[in-house]
């Protein structure tokens, strides 16, 4: 939910912008197309430390981002995860 209670659909386009051009990017695919599908496995490949040092994201964007993985079931990877093991398990969610 944001500051007035709503749930959290949709990224601003500041974080969207910021994820798909972070150093995890690739995980969700080689072109902007395929990066944009995968968007949730690009956000959930970063530790939250991590996303924290990407360009334009403070701790109010990482709560944003994290409050969106978390309505699709998923959350910030632990940071002793690999980030090739996640996209293993994101493979397995229905």
């Amino acid at each position: 939910m944001d500051r007035n209670g709503k749930t959290t659909k949709r990224l601003p386009q500041t974080i969207v912008t910021a994820l798909l051009s972070g150093r995890h990017a690739r995980v969700g695919g080689r072109t902007p197309r395929e990066r944009g599908c995968n968007l949730t496995l690009i956000a959930a490949s970063y530790a939250r430390d991590e996303i924290l040092c990407e360009r334009g994201i403070g701790p109010a964007s990482a709560d944003r981002i994290e409050q969106w993985l978390s309505a699709q079931g998923l959350a910030f990877r632990r940071p002793a995860d690999q980030v090739s093991d996640l996209s293993q398990h994101i493979e397995n969610i229905p």
